[in-house]
């Protein structure tokens, strides 16, 4: 490996910076390109509580006012949770995207996940939500129909479902990182 450094370096010295660079980036393409890919990242779950942002006052008294919803929310998590970890970020990232889902969901309890999906290509989360998670994701949406005073209750929060995720139901198995 020593060589092959020493080798691109001096090319470099007599060659144009432009090709230089791009002739290093290609022995580094290849030199990473050999390497064994290392396993995925996991992370796990803290069961430290995170607090509620300003936006979110009150977020805690959910679950014990909406307990039978809480209580079929927490078993939906248990039944897939990496799938729940993943929808627990993406509403992180996009709570009015999450809150779009939700939404929809309660209006159209006859509907699959795969029509949503339909109506948004350019959500990249959906797609793999449904080709790795489809069952739990259409378990989710049968969470949201039946109990649509929980969920609209839950997503009045922004960001609610991360926050449920960290605060209700920390015991997520391990996740890969994102």
């Amino acid at each position: 490996m020593k060589d092959l450094t020493t080798r691109r370096l001096s090319l470099s010295l007599s060659l144009p910076l432009s090709f230089s660079l791009s002739l290093a980036l290609s022995c580094s393409t290849l030199l990473l390109g050999a390497c064994p890919k290392a396993a995925p990242e996991t992370t796990t779950t803290t069961t430290t509580p995170v607090p509620p942002s300003a936006d979110q006052a009150g977020i805690e008294k959910w679950a014990p006012q909406y307990a039978q919803g809480s209580k079929d929310l927490g078993d939906w998590v248990r039944s897939d949770p990496q799938g729940a970890a993943k929808v627990f970020r993406w509403d992180g990232r996009h709570p009015d995207q999450t809150h779009e889902l939700v939404t929809w969901a309660i209006a159209n309890p006859e509907r699959h996940l795969d029509a949503f999906a339909a109506h948004h290509p350019d959500w990249l989360v959906v797609p793999d939500l449904v080709s790795h998670h489809g069952a739990a994701m259409e378990a989710f949406l049968a969470w949201c129909h039946n109990h649509p005073e929980d969920a609209t209750a839950l997503m009045n929060y922004p960001r609610a479902l991360e926050w449920a995720g960290h605060n209700l139901y920390p015991g997520l198995s391990t996740r890969p990182a994102q």
